[in-house]
């Protein structure tokens, strides 16, 4: 919960892909609480790991229709639609709802979403689950909420910056979230501000507050409280988007 008593704003996943993820689809905010009294998603993907040949599908190559969408679904050939992009580490992408979308196998990420546990999957590599029949699609409430244009990268990361104890880069702002990267080599401090933080440890080690991390950990710190990193490590710091929840004339919104 929230200071005001609403739901966490987000989820925070690691996922080590060793095969092609299923197609899936995420309603908005508005879909998803009239249709299934839940809250929409939208997904920051941080790649901190991806073999030689890995990528990620996102979107569309090109404009498409429904029509031709559940046609290729049918014949088992909805990859040619898709926008295949190799990734590398370090790179991000911002997965707006209604953004058709996959992890590919080699990819391993760090997922920053909205709190939701809606997902729609349209195409699963005509794969079977432990029962020996394919797995469930929601191939009607997909097409409802898919964006059929061509994808548009929205992510808007930033370049470095210099900060105290290391450098700092914005990956990405949505209206629930905001995620950075540290890489830390010092000691780095953030003053009070007017969300929490949550604190995600990709590689290296060192303290928070004192306290031992290393790879793999995670740390939260609550509203309005300061911390201290140090050490040598890969962080990415997630905040909400202050300006609905914790506005406070003494401390300055996120910029």
């Amino acid at each position: 919960m929230d200071k005001d008593g609403s739901s966490f704003p987000v989820l925070i996943k690691y996922i080590d892909a060793a095969h092609n993820l299923s197609v899936q689809v995420h309603p908005d905010d508005e879909y998803a609480r009239r249709v299934e009294n839940d809250n929409g998603k939208t997904e920051m993907w941080y790649v901190f790991g991806a073999e030689k040949g890995a990528g990620i599908y996102c979107g569309f190559k090109r404009d498409t229709n429904k029509e031709e969408f559940l046609s290729k679904v049918k014949d088992g050939t909805v990859e040619e639609l898709l926008n295949f992009i190799p990734v590398k580490e370090g790179d991000c992408f911002l997965i707006e709802a209604g953004t058709v979308h996959a992890i590919g196998a080699g990819c391993v990420i760090c997922e920053v979403q909205q709190s939701s546990n809606v997902t729609y999957r349209v195409y699963d590599y005509n794969r079977k689950g432990a029962d020996g029949k394919p797995r469930p699609l929601h191939v009607e409430k997909a097409v409802d909420v898919i964006n059929f244009k061509a994808f548009k990268d929205q992510t808007n990361a930033g370049s470095f910056y210099p900060v105290q104890g290391g450098k700092m880069r914005r990956l990405t702002r949505f209206k629930y979230f905001e995620c950075r990267k540290l890489d830390l080599d010092g000691t780095y401090t953030e003053e009070e501000n007017n969300s929490f933080t949550a604190i995600n440890v990709l590689k290296g080690e060192g303290k928070a507050d004192g306290k031992p991390f290393k790879a793999g950990d995670s740390f939260f710190v609550p509203c309005g409280e300061k911390f201290t990193l140090e050490g040598k490590a890969e962080i990415i710091l997630t905040t909400e988007d202050v300006k609905k929840y914790y506005r406070n004339e003494r401390f300055p919104l996120l910029s």
